[in-house]
């Protein structure tokens, strides 16, 4: 079986990418809808009770209640799957260890775990981590998140660094389209228009806390 063969049996998917080379992509398809779906559940339990949303920004909100449930969320897990998975979307997402303790903070933080969780599991699946010098980039609204970007951080236990530019999908898109018409010399050089505007260093206790709670509670379910 070739390598592209075999990194498509990991559940990850391989485009065809410029410059003779391949695109490995681990697609999750409930990150930000994630957290997305749960803001519009405490929007309308709001509403029910006839209260008015402050105004403020939800998603700094939920992040700042979000912190006040530690790393691991005191047991709760969400795995994402709202919408299944580019494999098998018939599955269904799950919230798993659910006790009486558990709170607003708790469900939030869980699922702002769960899915930096699920894009763990794809990197472990898309080969050789040996190289740690190499530091993990950060791209997209969930990032706008200080939390999210933290959690990132300490479950991948690397710096991440985060780019100026949140539209990273479109932005790459015309980079690409750069090379192919000649603007730019090959995917290196385009890549330098890259900006970024800080780096998220991990937190050596979460980090050995998460290491920990991915394999007892995250990795057999993805």
């Amino acid at each position: 079986m070739s390598r592209v063969g075999e990194y498509a049996k990991k559940k990850t998917i391989v485009f065809c990418f410029p410059g003779n080379c391949y695109s490995l992509l681990g697609a999750a398809l409930s990150g930000g809808a994630s957290l997305n779906w749960w803001r519009k559940v405490s929007e309308e339990c709001v509403t029910m009770y006839g209260l008015n949303p402050p105004e403020l920004s939800i998603y700094e909100e939920m992040s700042r209640i979000a912190e006040e449930a530690p790393p691991g969320a005191n047991g709760l897990a969400f795995i994402p799957y709202l919408s299944g998975t580019r494999a098998k979307p018939e599955l269904r997402a799950t919230f798993a260890g659910l006790s009486r303790h558990h709170g607003y903070a708790h469900f939030t933080r869980a699922i702002m775990e769960g899915v930096v969780f699920e894009l763990y599991y794809f990197y472990e699946k898309l080969g050789d981590q040996s190289d740690e010098s190499k530091p993990l980039v950060g791209a997209g609204g969930g990032f706008s998140s200080k939390l999210w970007s933290q959690i990132a951080s300490d479950v991948f236990s690397s710096d991440v660094r985060l780019t100026e530019c949140h539209e990273q999908a479109a932005l790459g898109a015309a980079l690409i389209a750069g090379v192919t018409i000649g603007y730019y010399h090959n995917i290196k050089q385009a890549c330098n228009m890259v900006r970024y505007s800080d780096v998220i260093h991990p937190i050596e206790e979460n980090a050995v806390k998460y290491k920990s709670v991915y394999e007892y509670q995250y990795k057999k379910s993805f």
